[in-house]
Parts: structure tokens; C-alpha cells; sequence
């Protein structure tokens, strides 16, 4: 399950529902729910995780992107709350602050699940076409990471 980028931002949707009905449902404040959700969701992948082992970087990974998630939530319910608590204080309602870590954070994650559907997927056909140089005998070259390489290369020199 883990291991399809689909489940990703399914994760990060289902994180948002959960936080949304907490916090209209219940007396929490967002920052409250937000830690909450937070909370249930990472220890949710990594109990998960537990019984059906991803991999670190995947799991990382997801991690990442629940955290982010909730922390965007609870920012933005926070700031919502500040605002309807004194509406005559005007101003930006958002600061540029916590955008900039979440724009930094998407860029991340974003780099990352890249890099981790190509280990474990390979490249796509008509990118790896256009990356890797033309083959002199028909064999086509593989971009998908192998696993675990053995550290023998003094028997790689002796042959």
C-alpha cells in the first residue's frame, strides 16, 4: 500500500476530512486538532509500516507529508481563529513565515518521491530513452535501483 505514490496524497486528503471534522464537531481549537491529527496519522503509517516494511526513505517520506499537512492545518486554523477574534486588526492573515516552509517542504517532498519511483520503478521508457546514450548491442539499460550491492569488489578485480 505504501509503496504507490497514490496513496500519498489519499493520506494527506483523509488527514484533511479527519482534521476538519474535529474541528467542527468538537470544542478543539485548531492548533489542538491539528496536533491530534497529527499524532493519529503518523503513528498510523508507522504502525502500518511495521507490518509491511516499505522502506525507510518511503517511510520518511510519508512521515514528512502528514506532518507538513497538519502543520499547514493547524497554521491556517490558527490564523482564522486570530482573525475572527478581532477583526478590526488589519493586515495580512497569513504570514509569509510558515508559507515559505511549506513551499520548501512541497519542493522536497516532491523531489523525494521523484527519486524514490525511480529506485524502485525505474525511469519511464521515453525519458530514459532520452537521458542514457544510444546502446552498441541490443540490450537496454535498466535505471531501477537493485537493492543491497555485496561489498566483494576484490573478487570484481581478480576476474
Amino acid at each position: 500500500m505504501l509503496q504507490s505514490l497514490f496513496a500519498l496524497p489519499l493520506g494527506a486528503v483523509i488527514e484533511v476530512l479527519v482534521f476538519l471534522l474535529m474541528y467542527l464537531l468538537t470544542p478543539l481549537k485548531g492548533k489542538q486538532a491539528a496536533v491530534i491529527v497529527a499524532l493519529l496519522s503518523t503513528s498510523g503509517v508507522v504502525i502500518y509500516s511495521l507490518s509491511d516494511w516499505p522502506g525507510a526513505d518511503v517511510l520518511a517520506l510519508y512521515v514528512a507529508v502528514l506532518a507538513v499537512t497538519a502543520y499547514l492545518l493547524g497554521i491556517v486554523s490558527n490564523a482564522r481563529e486570530q482573525q475572527q477574534a478581532s477583526p478590526q486588526a488589519g493586515g495580512h492573515w497569513f504570514h509569509w513565515g510558515p508559507a515559505t516552509i511549506v513551499i520548501f517542504f512541497v519542493a522536497l517532498i516532491s523531489l523525494d518521491s521523484v527519486l524514490v519511483t525511480i529506485s524502485s520503478q525505474g525511469l519511464p521508457a521515453p525519458v530514459a530513452d532520452f537521458l542514457f546514450p544510444e546502446s552498441s548491442t541490443d540490450q537496454q539499460a535498466r535505471s531501477v535501483f537493485p537493492g543491497t550491492v555485496a561489498n566483494d569488489f576484490q573478487k570484481k578485480e581478480g576476474q
